[in-house]
């Protein structure tokens, strides 16, 4: 819309520039992010072939789109890795998979259509946020859970835990560290408090400080 109306004020005022855009998407700056309790219970009042779907989004970061999109052939289920292109910008990710998604592909190859090589093939990106919006009214969660927050789970799960930013980012298929500060970088509190005790294992040092504190 803003290239559009650049476009037609430019053809009476060549001289016009488009002041800078805030960026709008209330989601782009979350403040917020699922819990592990959270996310169990909307799973749970998913359909069975919408929840293994959920788990895998939650525990691979993988976009809606990348998952709906999802190949055989992307899946390696004896190394246990998923190697795909991101949808968005095409980059290269490898991505390592936990015993839980494991077990999702293992029970989807069981019914795996042999004229499509889609790992969801019933499963589409309308259908699954229709799901995920019914699964989400009948919870007892109370904020707007989106789609879109289960990749943000991914990432906020794995940073509260100590995973390093540019192992998360690679994972993610992000090319700047600092995008994923901006839209993912939520630390809750056990983890800021977590941070900070590392002052604790300073041996001797704390109360060397505090004498001399006093003593000033």
């Amino acid at each position: 819309h803003a290239r559009v109306l650049k476009w037609v004020v430019q053809h009476g005022d060549r001289s016009f520039e488009l002041p800078a855009i805030v960026y709008r998407n209330k989601g782009f700056y979350q403040k917020r992010f699922m819990s592990v309790a959270e996310l169990e219970e909307i799973i749970s009042l998913l359909e069975d072939q919408h929840q293994s779907f959920a788990l895998v989004l939650a525990y691979t970061g993988l976009d809606l789109g990348d998952a709906v999109g999802l190949r055989w052939r992307d899946v390696d289920l004896q190394e246990k890795m998923i190697r795909t292109q991101r949808g968005k910008t095409g980059i290269k990710v490898d991505l390592p998979f936990t015993k839980a998604v494991s077990d999702v592909f293992q029970v989807r190859s069981r019914v795996r259509n042999l004229h499509d090589d889609l790992v969801f093939h019933t499963v589409t990106g309308q259908g699954f946020q229709k799901a995920w919006k019914r699964a989400l009214r009948k919870s007892s969660v109370d904020w707007n859970v989106r789609v879109k927050d289960l990749r943000h789970f991914f990432a906020s799960f794995m940073l509260n835990k100590g995973v390093d930013h540019l192992t998360v980012a690679t994972l993610m298929g992000h090319t700047s560290v600092e995008m994923l500060k901006t839209r993912y970088g939520h630390f809750g509190d056990d983890t800021l408090r977590k941070a900070v005790k590392v002052f604790d294992k300073i041996e001797g040092q704390s109360s060397n400080c505090l004498q001399v504190v006093c003593k000033n």
